[in-house]
């Protein structure tokens, strides 16, 4: 899979981002509380202060009707696996 670096412009759920290109994320392998649900704004605030405003690099692994789901890299780590470690959302393979 091809390497895609980006611009995050807006962090849409706990679990989803969109670029400064409009392209919809979906982060692989992490499943967070939807809006309204216990720990939704926790796991949104964290994805925010991860990649909001910020350079990502993002690897596709699947293909939805309105967005991709990927591995998301910031600063050099692993968005992905930090949702998951912070307990802001289940993992999913």
């Amino acid at each position: 899979m091809i390497e895609v670096t980006g611009y995050c412009d807006c962090v849409e759920e706990g679990d989803k981002v969109r670029t400064s290109r409009n392209v919809g994320i979906r982060l692989a392998r992490v499943r967070t509380p939807e809006n309204g649900k216990h720990g939704y704004e926790k796991a949104k605030s964290l994805l925010e202060g991860l990649v909001l405003h910020q350079k990502i690099t993002y690897k596709k692994v699947g293909v939805g009707d309105e967005r991709i789901t990927a591995e998301v890299w910031c600063s050099g780590k692993n968005v992905n696996d930090t949702m998951i470690s912070h307990g802001c959302g289940s993992s999913v393979y």
